[in-house]
């Protein structure tokens, strides 16, 4: 099994025993009549591996704050299940092979973005610089993936993306405005999912007002109210609705083993402020199973922008 949550959680494993082997131990029951034997592991990590034998997991939070999670999980069946809390799952009698379902649905966070003044909704998964990384994690509940080999890009795939180290309070990535960006995906030439951090910050004496464009960010900077620190950190954040646009979203939302890598979404959730993809089922270096997901791009675009739209999701 592999997850993230937005809490420190523990792992429970349940194991079918007989109600006179208990002998004292933890057990839960659902009928009265099947019983299963509790053993907690405490990890006391938002994300991980684990592996595992038994008849069943859990997540458990050890200090009672509510918690989502995203699990992925792979093993050796026998028998034949009848049920999986959240999705129902048909498998042959006696399945001989390692069993993964081929797309699955991922939900992740968005953000709230500036491009000429206009609202963008864009999510961040994955950055070059390991303490931005955490530090984007821990505030979206959400785990941003390090990838330091994007800092190796060519200059002209990458935009800039302006983020405010002090000033006006909101909910940008250091809890002050929201970020500026200096493209969107209408400027095809332009756009890219790769930005690079200028990280903005008002100089004493200034009075701090909301800036929502590069044009006032790059005037405010030549007045000397701000300055600018180029810090060469590599954030990939592909933008999900901007100004007159916004990814495609699939008209059948039932996520099969045969669906295409075309298509869209499954959904925009403005109010909630996340997205749902389907991630597609892939192979890690070491053979173990990952799952990505392909942003937004046209099939005969693939190769050209495959680098630019690609994420792991789980190991």
């Amino acid at each position: 099994m592999t997850f993230t949550s937005s809490e420190s959680v523990q792992i429970v494993v349940l194991h079918e025993i007989n109600s006179q082997d208990a002998k004292g131990q933890s057990t839960w029951t659902v009928d009265g009549k099947t019983v299963y034997g509790l053993s907690l592991i405490d990890l006391s990590e938002k994300s991980g591996s684990f592996e595992f034998t038994g008849a069943a997991l859990a997540l458990h939070s050890s200090n009672s704050k509510e918690f989502t999670a995203t699990v992925s999980v792979d093993g050796w069946i026998r028998g034949q299940p009848t049920e999986i809390t959240m999705q129902k799952i048909e498998l042959e009698k006696d399945p001989s092979l390692l069993l993964s379902r081929a797309n699955v649905p991922a939900t992740i966070p968005m953000h709230k973005g500036i491009y000429e003044g206009n609202q963008v909704l864009y999510i961040i998964t994955d950055g070059s610089d390991k303490e931005y990384a955490k530090t984007i994690s821990d505030k979206q509940g959400w785990n941003v993936e390090l990838a330091s080999t994007i800092v190796d890009v060519p200059e002209d795939t990458i935009q800039k993306l302006f983020v405010f180290k002090n000033g006006i309070t909101g909910n940008g990535i250091h809890g002050f405005q929201n970020e500026v960006f200096s493209n969107t995906p209408s400027q095809e030439s332009k756009y890219s999912a790769l930005n690079s951090v200028i990280e903005v910050t008002w100089k004493i004496g200034q009075k701090a007002s909301l800036i929502k464009s590069v044009d006032d960010i790059i005037a405010a900077e030549e007045s000397g109210r701000v300055e600018f620190n180029e810090t060469k950190i590599i954030l990939n954040t592909p933008q999900i609705i901007w100004p007159d646009g916004q990814m495609k979203i699939r008209s059948d939302k039932e996520i099969t083993d045969e669906m295409s890598f075309d298509g869209g979404q499954i959904e925009i959730n403005e109010d909630e402020l996340t997205v749902t993809f389907v991630a597609h089922r892939g192979w890690g270096p070491d053979g173990r199973t990952i799952y990505y997901i392909v942003t937004d791009a046209p099939l005969q675009d693939l190769q050209k922008q495959w680098g630019l739209h690609l994420l792991l999701l789980q190991i």
